[in-house]
């Protein structure tokens, strides 16, 4: 192998004189310097050109969509009122419609010793109070069965059998807490009348003459006076009703209430007007603003015991609309009025 393969050039290569590449070094070294600015024109220029194809490809890209901006805070609960409630209040106006009676009571019952099981909670995580669980939910739904068996003597029967069961469970069952017994027995007891017992009269109303009217009644009473004093507190509300139980409730959305309170008998008048009870029309709006009135006072109620153990809700049963009690509160004293109102008048 040659020494000129070994330093890997071709033979042809190295026939060659050297004296070849001295006229091309000669012709380097004569060109003239290109000046500075030569370099900075041709880089604007492609700086230029590399925008304008930037820019056209820019134009011919679709524009990225707006970002979405977040609906007010009144909206966002405003929809989930929507569409948990609505659903719920066909719901509801259909079964008083269309399901048996016993059924109804049924469902009522259940939904008192689960507003039960909700109160017990607030008690135990407000003011660390534990109530025995099983007994006081056992004692809640004996009131409920009174409320199923349609009578006024039976749903007090049901909350006579109830204290006797909390009793026994609070003082005198085996290994029962001997801290504060007193306090233990009346905050249960407050609980089993406040709840199962008032909730209880809903189904007397059902059991009474006219009573899918008058229950249909109520519950459009009770869902107008919530949605308008909701709408016209949020747009119009400035003075506070109750604000040491309530900050948030005002007098103008109380009075937007009332209002929707009217507008729940107007409606009514469709099937109750001179129903079984020969009803006038001046007296179902006389009811719906009644109801509208008592059910914005069992709200208070419940928002003050909520208040009293730290919380905001009672649970998170439906969205938007927070726990059972939260959506039973209203009715816990509008059933009590729209069955003792017709008997007292």
């Amino acid at each position: 192998m040659s020494e000129h393969e070994r330093n890997g050039e071709h033979p042809e290569q190295a026939e060659q004189p050297e004296q070849a590449e001295q006229p091309e070094q000669a012709e380097q070294a004569e060109q003239p310097e290109q000046p500075a600015t030569d370099d900075a024109g041709r880089e604007e220029a492609g700086d230029e050109a590399g925008g304008e194809h930037r820019a056209g490809a820019e134009a011919g890209a679709e524009a990225p969509p707006p970002a979405q901006r977040e609906l007010p805070l009144w909206q966002q609960n405003l929809m989930k009122r929507v569409a948990t409630g609505v659903p719920a209040l066909i719901v509801v106006l259909a079964l008083i419609a269309l399901a048996p009676k016993v059924l109804l009571a049924l469902l009522v019952a259940a939904a008192g010793v689960y507003a039960t099981y909700e109160y017990l909670r607030l008690l135990e995580s407000g003011n660390a109070v534990r109530l025995p669980l099983v007994p006081a939910l056992a004692a809640a739904g004996l009131v409920g069965l009174g409320g199923v068996i349609g009578s006024g003597a039976a749903l007090g029967g049901g909350l006579f059998l109830g204290v006797l069961v909390l009793v026994w469970a609070l003082w005198f069952q085996p290994g029962a807490p001997e801290e504060q017994p007193l306090r233990d027995a009346g905050l249960a007891l407050v609980g089993l009348v406040l709840v199962p017992w008032l909730l209880g009269h809903a189904s007397l109303v059902l059991w009474s003459p006219g009573g899918r009217g008058l229950a249909a009644l109520m519950v459009l009473a009770v869902t107008f006076n919530d949605t308008f004093a909701y709408l016209v507190g949020t747009f119009l509300g400035s003075r506070p009703l109750l604000p040491r139980v309530s900050p948030h409730k005002t007098v103008e959305g109380a009075l937007g209430g009332l209002a929707g309170g009217v507008l729940a008998g107007l409606f009514s008048s469709l099937w109750l007007l001179g129903g079984p009870e020969g009803y006038s029309m001046a007296a179902l709006v006389l009811l719906g603003v009644v109801l509208g009135a008592v059910g914005q006072a069992g709200d208070l109620l419940e928002s003050k015991i909520k208040r009293l153990n730290g919380a905001d809700e009672s649970g998170t049963f439906l969205p938007g609309h927070g726990g059972m009690l939260d959506r039973l509160d209203a009715y816990l004293l509008a059933a009590p009025v729209l069955y003792y109102l017709p008997l007292i008048l």
